[in-house]
């Protein structure tokens, strides 16, 4: 009698913990197709760094920090250095452990080489294929991981396109174009990384945002940030990445660099006519509105003038119904148009100062 009681306790038990691994089974963590894919970028980013002598870094306040340990640096040359002898102290996960989610590792490729053959450095499909042929794992199906530029403070040039940019913040920018990873599901722009993404999306949130500093209120929460970025400013909004003197306008911290720093100013040409333009926005603005005129398809009612669009109609109207909206505040004259009712406001200010 007790054998068989001892044996229904250890058939009970088998039970039991058969039951539990059954249990544990489907218990098992599966994981979603967007985790493994981040599991893939990050593997694609190891190889690429373990086969070349890559330089990685971040771009934070105007200033360039060692993936690794964050030590800033203003001079390329200085980072360089620097991240050679710091990386042998650390490895990728070192770098993944600064990000609150997984993001592109930005990489110097300047003068870069391969670890194991010396072979150097000569393009981004050249870079992925040697890391394959010297047996190192890399999914051609996922993202490189790494974002590659060539750190050069006389001309900071994108290695893709090779299209030339003032500083470095605006070519950071300018690989939206090349790295469209994540896309707007609302206006269909592309974005390299995920929170880039989310700071676009707050330009399509509309509603009630009132400002915290003042009493206007606004329908697009992108505007309402913009206004207090600008109206309620702590202090001028452009700072110098080498000396940290700050400026009212891009222009004049522009001609600071030149100045002070000799760094060399970047001119935008356009490639219908001879023209040269300090922004690419300029540029773009000029064959719109030169090489690439809209039709003129708004008639004024009043007159033979055709108008592009309705706003250039609406100011022209002006003139045949003598409407004066514009109103000083001080004397109440009126004008018809805001930029005459400024230049009059001066007069008022020259008085003042008398």
């Amino acid at each position: 009698m007790e054998d068989e009681s001892i044996v229904k306790v250890e058939t009970n038990d088998n039970i039991r913990l058969g039951e539990s691994i059954i249990h544990k089974q489907k218990r098992r963590y599966v994981r979603s197709a967007r985790a493994e894919a981040r599991i893939v970028t990050k593997k694609n980013a190891k190889s690429l760094l373990e086969c070349w002598s890559l330089c990685p870094f971040r771009w934070q306040r105007n200033r360039f920090k060692c993936a690794f340990c964050e030590e800033s640096f203003i001079q390329c040359s200085d980072l360089r250095e620097h991240v050679s002898e710091c990386s042998s102290k650390h490895n990728v996960k070192d770098i993944y452990s600064k990000f609150k989610e997984m993001s592109l590792i930005n990489v110097d490729v300047t003068g870069a080489s391969c670890r194991l053959c010396r072979c150097p450095y000569s393009g981004i499909n050249q870079m992925r294929q040697h890391a394959v042929q010297h047996g190192y794992e890399f999914n051609t199906s996922q993202p490189d991981g790494v974002l590659p530029f060539s750190l050069d403070k006389e001309c900071w040039r994108c290695i893709i396109c090779h299209e030339d940019f003032n500083n470095f913040l605006k070519l950071y920018e300018h690989m939206n174009v090349h790295y469209q990873h994540y896309i707007c599901s609302t206006c269909g722009k592309g974005y390299m990384t995920a929170p880039r993404l989310r700071k676009h999306s707050e330009v399509h949130i509309t509603g009630s945002f009132p400002c915290d500093k003042c009493d206007r209120a606004f329908t697009m929460r992108a505007a309402r940030d913009h206004h207090k970025a600008h109206a309620h400013a702590k202090g001028p909004r452009y700072e110098c990445p080498q000396c940290n003197m700050r400026f009212n306008g891009y222009y004049d911290r522009m001609n600071h660099l030149n100045e002070a720093h000799r760094e060399k100013e970047v001119s935008y040409r356009c490639n219908a006519c001879e023209l040269t333009f300090k922004t690419s926005g300029k540029r773009a603005m000029h064959v719109r509105t030169v090489h690439l005129p809209q039709p003129r398809n708004f008639a004024c009612p009043c007159c033979e003038w055709f108008f592009k669009t309705s706003y250039e109609l609406k100011r022209h109207m002006v003139k045949h119904t003598g409407e004066k909206n514009f109103t000083c505040t001080i004397c109440g004259k009126a004008y018809p148009r805001n930029r005459a009712l400024r230049t009059h406001l001066k007069t008022h200010e020259d008085l003042t100062c008398k």
